[in-house]
């Protein structure tokens, strides 16, 4: 909190990463602070019910952007979570959260897909679908999506993964926060910014992205941000 203070800025702080956030202990101790001056985003698998609910009673759904609810099929399948699944995702709306199912368009799922569609939807959840970034098969993703395919998941352009030479606010007015509270301009340009738990050190200009493709690129992920970035460099 002292490392934000010192900005004097209002920040959109996104818990998601290599892991669920809401194993996290004292996760919810932690957002009911933030929020005060500032607003969250979750990425979660909705598979950890107390939590959720814990999070649903004491946190203000006003200072939450997004809850992306990942929605990984097969093992939701396996484990039998999908009812707890479906619980929290219900909870989350009634309160009034922002909240989106999503699971990742592989190309494994394209048989099983008209039946995931069908349970969800039987379900009350619009299931929608991300691009699979990677290797399936000896085809790289998402370029090697067909017409077809990408209707099917109802995709985007996947030249928006390509981001070699395209402008980026990476570093500018967003960062990625790693275990140990380095702050880096993004998961694939490894150029540091300062540390979470010190000073948070903003370049003075957007970035030219080096990166053949990027996962997440934020022009695509937070469109506001990038067009402020893009409104002063110009």
């Amino acid at each position: 909190m002292r490392s934000l203070e010192r900005t004097g800025l209002t920040f959109r702080i996104v818990f998601a990463g290599s892991g669920e956030p809401f194993l996290i202990p004292n996760l919810v101790d932690a957002i009911r602070v933030l929020t005060d001056k500032h607003f969250v985003g979750i990425h979660t698998n909705l598979t950890l019910e107390k939590p959720v609910f814990d999070f649903i009673e004491r946190v203000r759904p006003e200072r939450v952007l997004k809850i992306h609810a990942s929605a990984h099929l097969e093992e939701l399948a396996r484990t039998g979570r999908m009812d707890c699944f479906v619980r929290c995702f219900h909870g989350l709306q009634r309160r009034g959260f922002p909240v989106i199912a999503e699971a990742v368009a592989h190309p494994d799922l394209l048989t099983q897909l008209p039946d995931y569609k069908r349970e969800f939807q039987l379900m009350g959840i619009d299931l929608k679908f991300c691009a699979f970034v990677g290797e399936c098969e000896g085809r790289v993703y998402p370029d090697s999506y067909s017409l077809e395919e990408r209707k099917t998941f109802d995709l985007g352009d996947p030249a928006i993964f390509r981001t070699r030479g395209k402008l980026c606010n990476a570093g500018f007015n967003v960062g990625l926060v790693l275990p140990n509270g380095d702050i880096q301009f993004c998961s694939e340009v490894d150029r540091r910014i300062g540390n979470i738990y010190d000073r948070i050190n903003f370049s003075k200009a957007p970035a030219i992205c080096p990166a053949e493709r990027c996962r997440c690129p934020f022009y695509a992920y937070d469109k506001r941000l990038f067009r402020i970035a893009k409104e002063m460099a110009q």
